[in-house]
């Protein structure tokens, strides 16, 4: 089997040195994740520019239109679309014009097969799909734990809420966590039933089985308290996590016998780039 090679599409197609400059400070500098310390220079090689990091070179290519990219030409078998503009099978088979073989989205499609690594990618067919996608951060956080749900108790309905940071482009981050809480009124129903505690154990042990088994690496757990706190992970432990959700048993609570409220963290750029990867890498075993 022959090397994985891939190209990207992002943001910055329109390539100037401004924009060059620009690719190297997001990368040197996040929020988040902190500074890179390893080697990051703009040298070109044969008249391309391109981003020297940690002996790892990336091309970048001038263009704003995916078929004219010569991804051919640069040895790109697959390419991760990450525009979030040609999101549909049509639009982002003009990346197959430039000589990509196969495209990843990394959003929701309108009509590409969406995969979720952990869940479904078995359906993949590489006989018949050129262009799929890797759903999105959330989808990939909330399936993996409505799976083992699914398979073990079975879901009725379902509703889900997604909490974020305050949003900015890689500026100061305000608030720094996100930090579960709990009412007295939730404990009290936990007392005043104590089969609804028996109800959210076996939910536990039927994760952290999953965890530990089939899911391992894509489905996390934690379960860290202290007596005197209510609770003890909040958003930031999670920073880097490679896990495409991790449950926290902590945080959760049986309402009723068919009514659960159930919580699950995720490094929504981190832990879905993994993702990204892992795909590429399932999908390249299929050719």
């Amino acid at each position: 089997m022959s090397d994985l090679c891939v190209g990207i599409n992002g943001k910055y197609a329109i390539l100037s040195t401004f924009a060059l400059l620009f690719c190297l400070y997001m990368f040197k500098y996040d929020s988040t994740h902190g500074r890179y310390h390893g080697e990051c220079v703009p040298p070109t090689i044969d008249g391309f520019p391109v981003l020297n990091i940690f002996y790892l070179v990336f091309f970048l290519l001038l263009s704003m239109k995916p078929a004219e990219i010569p991804w051919g030409d640069a040895g790109a078998v697959y390419v991760v679309e990450s525009t979030g503009v040609f999101l549909s099978v049509e639009k982002a088979s003009s990346h197959i014009q430039g000589g990509a073989k196969r495209v990843v989205v990394s959003a929701p499609s309108p009509d590409a097969p969406m995969f979720v690594m952990g869940v479904n990618e078995d359906k993949y067919d590489p006989s018949s799909m050129t262009i799929v996608s890797n759903a999105s951060c959330t989808t990939n956080c909330l399936a993996p734990l409505a799976k083992v749900i699914h398979d073990n108790f079975g879901i009725e309905e379902a509703l889900m809420v997604s909490a974020g940071m305050v949003k900015t482009v890689d500026g100061p981050l305000s608030p720094k966590n996100i930090i579960p809480a709990s009412t007295g009124a939730a404990k009290a129903v936990a007392k005043s039933s104590p089969s609804l505690t028996g109800n959210y154990a076996d939910i536990k042990e039927a994760v952290k089985k999953a965890a530990h088994g089939p899911l391992k690496g894509f489905l996390g757990y934690t379960e860290e308290l202290i007596p005197e706190r209510e609770h003890i992970v909040v958003s930031s432990d999670f920073i880097g996590d490679t896990h495409s959700s991790i449950f926290d048993a902590g945080a959760g609570i049986s309402l009723n016998d068919n009514f659960v409220k159930l919580i699950s963290w995720y490094d929504n750029e981190f832990g879905y780039s993994h993702r990204v990867a892992d795909l590429l890498l399932y999908m390249h075993s299929k050719e």
